[in-house]
């Protein structure tokens, strides 16, 4: 099978790679530099200090890539649905993204932060998986797939849900972050002053000058 990019859903997840390539790059420089302290808050923040806009920029590639994410996912499932298989891996890929996303929401909000950044770091491994696949078999498609209304709500929704199987991928979440409970032996500890206090020692230091 010879890779290339002559469809446009082919383009489009590879715009999908890239974006998710700058998404986890960002994150993990995030996470490397401690910058969420400086911009507290959620879906959007106010940077208390320059490391505080990395974080922001962070939130803003999260809504680029939902984006694409989401146009990827929309014509998966309007020219794509006589594939067998991508338009299942198109799906899992949505739902691993949608998992992901809220995993990470959780880590800037949750107090037991570090458990929460493992269990991203998880998710994000098994998405890019899934992605790696997608990118390649949709550069396999020698032309775009017709539009295909065919089938009430219901059935579509049917067909949502077998090959999701969104209960089955919130177990996994659930089950990993239980994994990581039961091996401290105890509930995650909350998290201490020391961010707060950092971020005001950064305010105090930057009036110094």
């Amino acid at each position: 099978m010879k890779y290339s990019l002559r469809t446009s859903f082919a383009r489009r997840t590879l715009s999908l790679l890239a974006v998710v390539f700058l998404l986890t790059v960002v994150g993990r420089l995030v996470t490397i530099t401690g910058a969420m302290v400086f911009c507290p808050g959620w879906p959007l923040c106010v940077p208390i200090a320059p490391l505080g806009y990395l974080k922001l920029l962070h939130f803003v590639l999260v809504g680029a890539a939902s984006l694409v994410m989401l146009d990827v996912w929309r014509k998966a499932w309007r020219e794509q649905r006589h594939h067998t298989v991508l338009l299942p891996l198109t799906t899992i890929t949505g739902v691993l993204f949608l998992g992901q996303s809220l995993v990470g929401a959780l880590s800037t909000t949750d107090r037991y932060s570090m458990h929460l950044i493992v269990l991203h770091s998880l998710t994000a491994v098994a998405l890019w998986i899934s992605l790696a696949m997608l990118v390649f078999i949709s550069g396999t498609l020698k032309e775009d797939g017709v539009p295909d209304y065919q089938g009430t709500f219901g059935q579509r929704a049917k067909d949502f849900f077998i090959l999701s199987k969104p209960v089955i991928v919130l177990l996994l979440l659930v089950t990993t972050y239980g994994g990581l409970v039961a091996g401290g032996k105890a509930w995650p500890p909350r998290r201490s002053r020391s961010g707060r206090c950092s971020a005001a020692r950064w305010r105090r230091r930057v009036r110094a000058r």
